[in-house]
């Protein structure tokens, strides 16, 4: 899945984005990086890179209702309860805070 989702150029050693990185599927990739030069006997190297992935507010909130009187009778009581809703983002810290 890291192959598909960053590149690393041989030449300039920048490594990119190649797919959609998404904080609600992963907040971390692990990746290795290996170095090899043409000299005999060929020697390498390595090392590890985590990507930490910072959250954006792309999830919408969700409202569900989960119960419903309808209809409401002309001559209901004040402070009478006509729904239940709950409501839910599946993003993180304050971007998933939702107030009604």
């Amino acid at each position: 899945a890291v192959l598909q989702l960053f590149s690393v150029d041989a030449q300039t050693g920048e490594i990119r984005v190649n797919g959609l990185v998404d904080y609600e599927v992963a907040t971390i990739y692990d990746i290795t990086v290996q170095a090899r030069d043409k000299g005999s006997p060929a020697m390498e190297g390595s090392c590890n890179i985590k990507v930490e992935i910072a959250d954006v507010n792309d999830n919408a909130p969700e409202i569900i209702i989960t119960s419903l009187s309808s209809p409401v009778r002309e001559d209901a009581a004040s402070d009478t309860v006509i729904a239940l809703i709950r409501v839910r983002d599946h993003d993180s810290a304050h971007n998933g805070d939702v107030t009604l």
